[in-house]
């Protein structure tokens, strides 16, 4: 079974908002832009329940937002596929990792670092995902020809992305579960 990658809204046996009233949650991967939306929806980081607290007013804001970032708003609910993704492209990002699918598939930590992989993502084959750059402004790089591994894709995005990403990817739909 693949590691699912959880987006959950949570209306209940929440604290209330920092900021007064009824909340919801929302428990996600991290994503590079989850922080600055999240702010602008009045949300607040609660590390200790590893959780982002909204206003409950805000929730079909939050849901919306999770959609665009993640391609889901709620992953218990929705069929979700593995994937084989061929970038037919290089990608490169100068001091942040690259993001893609609704999560992060590689980051590189600093020009000699190496790549780490995000969840549910696993290198297959072809030139390997890699850093470089100087040392002041590092890349994270996945090559041309380069094939990853990505589990638990919601299933909706998966197929939009197989029929109109084609310039920049090859994607292979593996299989269909919850």
């Amino acid at each position: 079974m693949p590691m699912p990658i959880f987006i959950r809204l949570i209306t209940e046996a929440l604290p209330e908002h920092p900021r007064g009233g009824p909340s919801i949650g929302l428990v996600c991967p991290h994503h590079v832009l989850l922080a600055g939306e999240a702010t602008e929806l009045r949300g607040s980081w609660m590390p200790a329940q590893r959780v982002w607290l909204f206003p409950a007013e805000e929730t079909e804001n939050v849901k919306h937002m999770a959609e665009r970032l993640y391609g889901t708003s709620d992953s218990d609910t929705e069929l979700t596929t593995n994937i084989t993704v061929r970038f037919n492209t290089t990608l490169e990002e100068t001091r942040e990792g690259i993001y893609g699918l609704g999560r992060m598939l590689v980051r590189a930590k600093y020009r000699d670092s190496g790549v780490r992989f995000g969840p549910g993502v696993t290198y297959r084959s072809g030139p390997e995902p890699t850093s470089g750059g100087s040392l002041k402004y590092w890349k994270t790089i996945i090559p041309d020809g380069c094939t990853l591994n990505v589990r638990a894709v919601p299933a909706d995005m998966a197929r939009w992305i197989a029929e109109n990403i084609t310039e920049l990817l090859t994607v292979e739909i593996q299989d269909d579960q919850r």
